[in-house]
């Protein structure tokens, strides 16, 4: 039930907004890690981590099931 919706959110991100935000939840990489991974300065990885959460927030208001369950796991690990 969660796949389908999220899915599409994702696919709907720009690649390096995506490539970011999956890098960080499901790669559990520092803002850091990312960085060093893409070549891009911190900052960037920054940008584009907020450009996709709010992207996915937005595309997944009306699954609020989806939605709580992706903050869960797009937090940046310590």
């Amino acid at each position: 039930a969660l796949r389908r919706p999220l899915a599409a959110a994702l696919a709907e991100l720009e690649k390096r907004d995506r490539d970011v935000l999956l890098l960080v939840a499901w790669g559990q990489l520092g803002y850091e890690e990312v960085a060093a991974v893409l070549d891009v300065p911190v900052g960037t990885v920054k940008s584009h981590l907020h450009r996709a959460r709010a992207r996915l927030r937005t595309a997944l208001e009306d699954q609020p099931a989806v939605a709580a369950w992706v903050r869960s796991w797009a937090e940046v690990p310590a």
